[in-house]
């Protein structure tokens, strides 16, 4: 989560990973209405996770759909190994 100063600080912490998963469908649909909403998840080699999360999404909100692609360039070093990086 960003703040007004630009920094990044933990907006919410889960242990496991289904947990998680919630947790962040909890966030997504507090930020913003997600009706409708083109969600992106960039993974960095984490397919299985992706997916999880694809599905977890597809239970909690109303999207128009997830699509999954994998970390390229920039991305893999903000996302890190079995990192998730979801944009919506």
């Amino acid at each position: 989560d960003a703040t007004a100063q630009g920094t990044i600080h933990v907006a919410d912490k889960a242990r496991g990973e289904r947990k998680t998963y919630r947790a962040i469908t909890a966030l997504m649909g507090a930020s913003k209405d997600c009706e409708g909403a083109q969600v992106v998840i960039s993974h960095c080699e984490n397919p299985e996770g992706a997916l999880q999360l694809r599905e977890q999404i597809l239970a909690d909100l109303p999207v128009r759909s997830v699509d999954i692609l994998p970390c390229r360039g920039l991305t893999s070093f903000y996302a890190m190994e079995k990192g998730l990086i979801v944009g919506y």
